[in-house]
């Protein structure tokens, strides 16, 4: 994911991104998953990679209580900016779906509404802290601020490298 905060050093970012998340953004996802770690790196070309651990907290884990995940499957969110164009798109996906959270082969409905809302939430509480999520293209070497973050009701696929 990537971020812009004028005012605001890597550490500031991270403060604020751990001031606004939810566990709704995880609620495709099983209790026992977390995001343990925050890192931040600047892409100024001199700033060092900053790494903050969550704790586990509830806000950084899922909500499901299903026994099982989906290997290789993940719920996609569609940053969108004002722009079309291969630059100026951008998805963050989100692994470990639960399977009590797909229905034929798509993100429950009422699982996506939760999640949409909260990614909404999300973008707009960072913005209040001078925080930007948006899509950095490297190509053009400029960042874009997201319009909007969409959960899709369609399931993306990972490519895990899988082990020897």
């Amino acid at each position: 994911m990537h971020f812009s905060a004028p005012t605001l050093d890597a550490g500031g970012v991270i403060t604020a991104i751990g001031d606004h998340v939810s566990a709704a953004m995880w609620n495709h996802t099983l209790t026992t998953r977390h995001v343990h770690e925050l890192v931040a790196t600047p892409l100024d070309g001199s700033g060092l990679s900053i790494g903050t651990p969550t704790g586990d907290g509830a806000i950084w884990s899922g909500s499901r209580t299903a026994t099982q995940t989906v290997p290789q499957v993940a719920a996609l969110v569609h940053v969108g900016t004002q722009y079309r164009g291969r630059s100026f798109r951008g998805r963050v996906y989100l692994p470990w779906c639960a399977e009590d959270a797909i229905s034929n082969g798509y993100l429950d409905g009422g699982v996506r509404t939760g999640m949409n809302d909260a990614w909404d939430l999300f973008l707009s509480g960072l913005a209040t802290d001078g925080v930007a999520f948006g899509v950095a293209s490297y190509t053009l070497a400029e960042f874009t601020p997201a319009n909007d973050l969409v959960v899709e009701l369609a399931l993306a696929t990972i490519r895990r490298r899988q082990p020897r």
